[in-house]
C-alpha cells in the first residue's frame, strides 16, 4: 500500500510513556522512505533539531530537579513546541514533506492540564494564584 497522500501531512504518535510511540514512529518514517516520500522525524519535547536551547527546554519539560511550578512546567513545552513548529515542523510542510512527530499537544493536555489538575487548581480556583 502506497502511503503517497502522507506527504506534506503531519502524523503524530501518541500514547502513554513506553506504549511504542518512538518504535511506530520509527517504522513509519522508514516505510515512507522506503516509498521515496520526503519525511522529518520529531519528538517532543527538546529534538535539538530546532536549535541549540532544545536540550535545555528539554530538561525543563522532563527534569523534576528544577522544581518547577507546574505553570511554568507547561510553558516550558509551550515553548518548546512553538519554537519546534517554527524550525522543523512548518518547513517541512511548506516543503511537501511528511512530517512524523513522537508526541504533540494532546501529551501536554493530558499530562499538564488534567495530570497535575491545572485546571482544577488554578482557574476553576476562586483565589486563583501562582503561588
Amino acid at each position: 500500500m502506497s502511503l503517497k497522500h502522507l506527504a506534506g501531512k503531519l502524523i503524530v504518535c501518541e500514547g502513554a510513556d513506553e506504549t511504542g510511540k518512538s518504535t511506530v514512529s520509527k517504522l513509519l518514517v522508514q516505510k515512507l522512505k522506503n516509498d521515496r516520500i520526503p519525511v522529518v522525524h520529531t519528538f517532543q519535547p527538546g529534538d535539538t533539531g530546532w536549535g541549540v536551547n532544545a536540550a535545555y527546554f528539554r530538561s525543563l519539560c522532563k527534569d523534576a530537579r528544577h522544581g518547577l511550578h507546574p505553570v511554568s512546567n507547561l510553558f516550558a513545552f509551550l515553548v518548546d513546541r512553538t519554537e519546534q513548529v517554527d524550525k522543523i515542523v512548518l518547513p517541512a510542510l511548506n516543503e511537501g514533506k511528511a512530517v512524523v512527530s513522537d508526541r504533540w499537544w494532546y501529551s501536554t493536555i493530558a499530562y499538564q492540564f488534567y495530570g497535575k489538575q491545572l485546571l482544577k487548581r488554578y482557574l476553576l480556583n476562586d483565589d486563583f494564584a501562582f503561588g
